[in-house]
């Protein structure tokens, strides 16, 4: 989402003013985009994190979505040692400290891999030494944070 300036201004930073009748000063219009869009983005992200319908009657959903970190985690549904999750929304890449919950599916024999939404299954390995995991080390029903520091999952 980006800032939408003041209706009928050029300057893209341009600030709101408030207008004032006594002074004959006449405060900013706001366009449609800056005050449909920001509730827009609010709704999107309550109906990502799916705890629950977007509603008038409870103001806290957005808080409460953002501590629920459902827009972070996964059950994993790939196999041992190539798991998988789908995030909602989806990423379009992989970025720097991405962050991962992923509900193991299966106990990993060996070393494992990660694919979120398909972008490509990429390593996971210990933070201290870069090492491979070892067998049993990813527990089935355990969760599994991780983070991405490019090229792998620490």
């Amino acid at each position: 989402m980006k800032y939408n300036q003041p209706y009928g201004v050029s300057d893209p930073k341009a600030p709101y003013i408030n207008g004032n009748p006594a002074t004959g000063q006449q405060g900013s219009i706001p366009p449609a985009a800056s005050i449909e869009y920001p509730q827009r983005e609010i709704v999107n992200l309550i109906a990502d994190a799916n705890l629950a319908v977007p509603d008038n009657g409870d103001l806290h959903q957005l808080a409460k979505a953002v501590q629920s970190q459902l827009l972070i985690s996964d059950d994993d549904a790939g196999t041992s040692n190539a798991y998988q999750v789908t995030m909602t929304p989806a990423p379009t890449a992989y970025f720097k400290y991405m962050t991962v919950i992923c509900k193991i599916g299966n106990t990993n024999t060996g070393a494992s891999v990660l694919n979120v939404n398909a972008l490509g299954p990429k390593p996971i390995r210990h933070p201290a030494d870069n090492s491979e995991l070892s067998a049993g080390e990813l527990k089935q029903g355990e969760l599994a944070p991780v983070v991405w520091t490019a090229p792998r999952w620490i």
